[in-house]
């Protein structure tokens, strides 16, 4: 593809605006790895591909998707489990995005970047990012017209991370519905949301029995994350139905898929439900290290969802306002209300009426009941 792109570059000087169009680069999925990721054990290859032809792209398309090799390392990292690396690069790839007006990159980003603050059990950067992707839909014209089905998507898999089903778009809940409004190309990825979402509500029944042409439909383009998570979902359903020996080996065909791009995070967002088959199974000498990861991993991430979902309720439940939050967490730190005060730009007569209403709120009597109120 690179080869092709390089002749464009000799015939002409100037953008061909025909082969980028006005449609969205990543086809309105919010991964660009579950677009390019097609062979087992070629993910470095595919990586390096996309960054090689890159620059040959934006050229003759005028920068069209600019930051989507960035992005693909990026998701690379992520589902490595290598999430440092993953949000250093997230933030290039906003920049990037941001500075081209390519909103459906910039969606992305920002939709990895939800994910690794609940990684992470940091609410408020994943308040922020999920900010980030209602406000790019809803402030710029050209955005909303193509990439409000991605951004439904984007926070139906965020919402079935946490747990809150009920915040799912309805379209998402139906595969029919599905099929007549997801982009075909996108279509493999978009099924994954309403793979999870059967699993949460218990549906096993339904997912089992519309199993066969969400795998056959994301083999039909060899999407290899898409099928990584049916198979997830797949063995959670048989083993919920009683049928252990198909679970596990649904499995293990997961990790098969998974093991040789060392790709861990669909298995550890799902780890809850596959923890004991994990425990179980006999697993070559392959797979042994791999799963050690996940084991690893998934600790971090449980720990990080229930601050999150913790968080979340604390304002729900409590009443609490997100001024009278941001206190409580800089309090529960055992910050002086002065260096509160400091913090948040307010004025220390402020924090201490805040903190007042804080304790009445949550029904605690000092900072130390404060401490562990959050822990």
């Amino acid at each position: 593809m690179n080869e092709d792109f390089k002749k464009v570059t000799y015939l002409t000087k100037s953008p061909v605006n025909l082969i980028a169009s006005q449609y969205p680069f990543s086809f309105e999925s919010p991964s660009i790895m579950a677009l390019y990721h097609r062979r087992i054990g070629g993910l470095d290859v595919e990586m390096f591909s996309l960054e090689d032809c890159a620059p040959n792209y934006y050229r003759i398309t005028n920068g069209h998707g600019k930051g989507f090799e960035a992005l693909m390392k990026a998701e690379s990292l992520y589902n490595r489990g290598e999430i440092d690396g993953a949000e250093i690069l997230c933030h290039k790839v906003i920049y990037m995005a941001d500075s081209r007006n390519q909103h459906d990159i910039y969606i992305a980003a920002n939709f990895l970047m939800a994910r690794i603050s609940i990684y992470h059990g940091a609410n408020d950067a994943y308040k922020e990012y999920m900010n980030n992707i209602e406000f790019r839909l809803t402030s710029h014209e050209d955005a909303s017209k193509n990439l409000s089905k991605m951004v439904d998507v984007c926070k139906a898999f965020i919402y079935t991370d946490l747990d809150e089903v009920d915040k799912i778009s309805n379209w998402l809940k139906d595969e029919k519905r599905i099929e007549d409004q997801a982009n075909f190309i996108s279509l493999s990825y978009t099924n994954v949301a309403l793979c999870k979402y059967l699993i949460l509500t218990e549906d096993y029944h339904h997912f089992l029995g519309i199993s066969g042409q969400l795998i056959g439909l994301s083999k039909l383009f060899s999407y290899i994350i898409p099928r990584i998570y049916t198979y997830i979902f797949l063995s959670i359903a048989n083993n919920e139905t009683n049928d252990s020996e198909k679970a596990k080996r649904f499995l293990l065909e997961a990790m098969e898929l998974a093991v040789h791009d060392r790709i861990i995070m669909p298995f550890v967002q799902n780890y809850k439900y596959i923890s004991d088959m994990l425990d179980e199974i006999t697993v070559s000498k392959t797979l042994s290290p791999f799963v050690k990861n996940i084991n690893k991993h998934a600790k971090n991430y449980e720990k990080g969802v229930k601050q999150v979902k913790k968080a979340g309720r604390i304002l729900a439940d409590f009443g609490l306002t997100v001024r009278e939050a941001d206190v409580a967490k800089l309090a529960a730190q055992r910050l002086t209300n002065k260096e509160i005060a400091e913090q948040l730009f307010i004025a220390e007569s402020t924090v201490k009426s805040n903190m007042k209403v804080i304790f009445n709120k949550l029904g605690i009597n000092s900072r130390g009941d404060l401490k562990n109120f959050f822990e």
